[in-house]
């Protein structure tokens, strides 16, 4: 069985910033990469997985490019977010 953490955004930050799983990216101006940990999005008890994603320079996280789905990190660190919680898998 997969066991979940919960994380905030600073983790988060870190976590791209840091990661060797990364997909080096062209489409976008100004990323760099894609970080390819995946992360599980609570959003209004929906859930998200996101095998690939980044952030941007609005400290904005994208974890659904093709539909523009994102959440501002400082928002989602002041609780204020449509995101209520951000999960990894541990390993």
């Amino acid at each position: 069985m997969m066991k979940t953490k919960k994380i905030n955004s600073e983790f988060l930050k870190d976590l791209y910033k840091n990661s060797t799983n990364i997909r080096k990216s062209r489409k976008y101006k100004g990323i760099k990469y894609f970080c390819l940990e995946p992360i599980i999005i609570d959003r209004n008890e929906d859930f998200f997985v996101s095998k690939e994603w980044f952030i941007n320079s609005h400290n904005e996280l994208i974890y659904e490019e093709k539909n523009n789905k994102y959440f501002n990190l400082e928002m989602f660190e002041n609780d204020e977010s449509i995101v209520k919680n951000v999960y990894i898998l541990e390993k």
